[in-house]
């Protein structure tokens, strides 16, 4: 019986607004550029539906929750055609880099696309508002060793082993001077710019 191919997780861009829904992640020997888009051909249909869920997150009483939980529903939407498209393609002799991969409903039907965004890549750093001497990491500088709670990670950043944990960038600012003297050993994740 086949091992599931190992997932890694490297950058996710979402927003409300009827913004789009990106997750960049490593599934096996292949990078995904997965992506949602609202449908305003067919606005009841499945990608619309998860996409409104994360839309109306941001303005759920805890927002922090309802936006992991709704971006979740978007990536589980994606899944299935992430792992079809990887079956079919791992008997190739050689695998493409990267592969993006749209889920669209056309006549009711939902189906996986190429798209044609650019990839994710490198975003710059947002300029550091905190303590001066705030280092900021990229990255591929932090690894990832195991997770300690519900979405809190035990890291290994420079050498140093550190905890992990996201936030939405809008409530960075609040949450930051709230934890910070409870949180001085954290790397904060400020959508896909990390901060420590």
């Amino acid at each position: 019986m086949d091992e599931d191919p190992e997932v890694r997780y490297i950058r996710g861009r979402w927003q409300d607004a009827y913004g789009d829904f990106e997750q960049l992640l490593d599934y096996g020997e292949i990078r995904y550029h997965l992506l949602l888009q609202f449908n305003p051909t067919e606005p009841s249909c499945h990608e619309s539906a998860v996409l409104q869920q994360l839309y109306d997150a941001f303005d759920a009483p805890d927002p922090d929750v309802a936006v992991e939980d709704a971006a979740d529903k978007c990536l589980e939407l994606l899944w299935p055609f992430m792992e079809a498209d990887y079956t079919s393609r791992k008997r190739e002799p050689k695998l493409p880099s990267t592969v993006r991969l749209q889920a669209v409903t056309t006549n009711s039907a939902l189906h996986a696309v190429e798209h044609n965004l650019p990839p994710l890549g490198r975003t710059e750093p947002v300029e550091n508002c905190f303590e001066p001497d705030l280092p900021i990491y990229d990255v591929s500088a932090i690894e990832r060793l195991e997770e300690i709670e519900d979405q809190i990670f035990k890291v290994r950043v420079e050498g140093s082993i550190l905890c992990l944990k996201q936030y939405i960038a809008r409530d960075i600012l609040e949450i930051w001077r709230v934890k910070c003297p409870y949180y001085r050993n954290a790397v904060i994740q400020i959508s896909s710019v990390w901060l420590a």
